[in-house]
C-alpha cells in the first residue's frame, strides 16, 4: 500500500501506543514511535466533556501505571464528574461472575430489539479457559438474554438461536446481502435460471464483504434451506450464510479484549481475575477501559488487577524494526 503513494503525497498514521498491539506479528506503530526519521505529535488536551468522564481519567492513569488500589486491597470506587467509570475489586474472584450476571438480568430489562445488545458488552482476556472466558459467559449470557426454547444449531461449541448475539470471524467476501429475507430467495430463484457467467453477473450487485470484529445479530435459522441469515450493527438487510459457513461468525454476548480493539460500545463490563495471568498487562486494562463510550464497569480480581498495572508489554515483541529504520537515517 505504502508504495503507491505518490512522490510528494504526505502519509499520515493515527494510533494509541497505550493499546495492546495487533494480533500476530510486529508492532508498527512502536517501531515507527522510535524513530526519530518522522516527525511526531502527541495529542495531550483533554476537551471538557471528556475531562469530566473518569472512563478517561482512569483508562489514561492506568496507561501511565498508575494502580488503582493498593496491593491486596478490595473494594469500590466510581470514578469521574460524570460517575461513568466504577471498578470492583474482590478478594474471593468466585463473586464476580454472579455479580457479573446480575448486572446483565438488570439490563435484559432495558432491552426491546435485538440491536439494542449493540449497547452492551461484557469484555474479558481470555477465549476458552476459566469461568471468566467467552465461552463459558457467553453459554451463561445467552440464557439470560435469550430465549433457550427456541430451535438451535450446534456449530462450534455453542447452540446458535435466532436473535443471538454474534461477531465476524475474520473476512468472508462476496456474502449474498439483500433487503428481506424474501428477496433473497426471489432473486436466487431468478439467477438459477440463468447460464453460471449470467448469474455472476446478476448477483454481483448483491454481494457484500463481511469484515471481522463486526457485530450483529441471527435474524432467522432456515434448515430447511441450511441457511443462516444474519443482521450487521450498521448495514441494512439480511446476508445469507450457508450452515457449513457458520466458522465465519461467533458468540458475541462476551468477548476478548484483542476481539473487540478499535470498538465503542456505550455500556461495557469488564471482568478480570488471575486466569489470564500470561495477558496481564496495563495495555490489557487500557484497552479494555476505552471501549467504553457511556458507562464502565471493571468486575476484578484485587491483585490480578494490581499485577496488570504493573506490567508494561509495550516492548515485549521484539521486531528490530526502528533500529533497522534509524540505521537507513
Amino acid at each position: 500500500v505504502i508504495c503507491a503513494i505518490p512522490n510528494g503525497a504526505k502519509l499520515v498514521i493515527v494510533g494509541d501506543s497505550g493499546q495492546l498491539p495487533a494480533i500476530g506479528y510486529g508492532d508498527v506503530l512502536r517501531d515507527l514511535l522510535a524513530t526519530s526519521m518522522f516527525p511526531k505529535f502527541e495529542l495531550t488536551q483533554v476537551h471538557r466533556q471528556a475531562a469530566k468522564s473518569g472512563i478517561l481519567s482512569l483508562a489514561n492513569s492506568i496507561r501511565d501505571g498508575n494502580q488503582v488500589f493498593t496491593y491486596d486491597s478490595a473494594g469500590q470506587e466510581t470514578f469521574g464528574e460524570l460517575q461513568d467509570q466504577t471498578v470492583i475489586a474482590y478478594h474471593n474472584k468466585d463473586s464476580i461472575v454472579s455479580d457479573l450476571l446480575n448486572i446483565a438480568k438488570a439490563y435484559k430489562t432495558k432491552i426491546n430489539q435485538p440491536e439494542d445488545l449493540y449497547e452492551f458488552q461484557v469484555i474479558v482476556a481470555n477465549r476458552e479457559r476459566g469461568a471468566l472466558s467467552v465461552k463459558n459467559l457467553n453459554i451463561e449470557l445467552q440464557a439470560i438474554f435469550n430465549d433457550m426454547s427456541k430451535p438451535s444449531l450446534n456449530r462450534n461449541g455453542y447452540e446458535y438461536r435466532e436473535h443471538d448475539k454474534i461477531i465476524t470471524q475474520g473476512n468472508a467476501y462476496k456474502k449474498l446481502k439483500f433487503n428481506t429475507i424474501d428477496d433473497h430467495f426471489k432473486t436466487v430463484a431468478q439467477a438459477n435460471m440463468l447460464d453460471e457467467e449470467d448469474a455472476k453477473l446478476f448477483l454481483e450487485p448483491y454481494q457484500f464483504d463481511l469484515f471481522n470484529g463486526t457485530l450483529g445479530y441471527i435474524d432467522t435459522i432456515d434448515k430447511q434451506n441450511k441457511l443462516v441469515f444474519i443482521r450487521l450493527d450498521g448495514y441494512d438487510g439480511v446476508v445469507a450464510l450457508q450452515e457449513d459457513e457458520m466458522d465465519k461468525i461467533d458468540m458475541a454476548y462476551a468477548a476478548t479484549v484483542h476481539k473487540l480493539q478499535g470498538s465503542s460500545i456505550k455500556n461495557v463490563i469488564f471482568a478480570l481475575d488471575y486466569g489470564a495471568y500470561k495477558l496481564l498487562s496495563k495495555q490489557l486494562v487500557y484497552t479494555a477501559m476505552t471501549r467504553t463510550s457511556l458507562k464502565g464497569v471493571a468486575l476484578v480480581e484485587a491483585n490480578a488487577l494490581f499485577k496488570a498495572i504493573s506490567v508494561d508489554a509495550s516492548g515485549l515483541r521484539r521486531t528490530f524494526l526502528a533500529d533497522i529504520i534509524n540505521s537507513l537515517h
